[in-house]
């Protein structure tokens, strides 16, 4: 397993360790207004620290999904479909 080196892990007063992630990269994304301030509201009522930190979560399961069942499974999840309805399309 690599070590990180000093300069890239700090401790701050609080204990919590922050590190200097160089390999990652900033994405600029436009979002609807009403779509941002749920996401604020969201991050703040179920324990994320930043709104990037649900937004990253929220990415990583859709793309998960996405993998997993395809997108047309996904758009009948948003719309309310049924569980049987969702393995029609793990099947095709």
């Amino acid at each position: 397993m690599r070590s990180l080196s000093k300069d890239l892990v700090q401790i701050n007063r609080s204990n919590v360790i922050e590190l200097d992630i160089t390999f990652t990269k900033v994405v600029s994304v436009k979002l609807d207004i009403k779509l941002l301030k749920e996401i604020d509201e969201l991050y703040k009522a179920f324990g994320y620290r930043t709104r990037s930190e649900l937004i990253r979560e929220a990415l990583l399961l859709h793309l998960s999904l996405l993998k997993k069942c395809g997108r047309s499974c996904i758009e009948k999840m948003m719309n309310g479909s049924k569980h049987e309805d969702l393995n029609e399309d793990q099947s095709s």
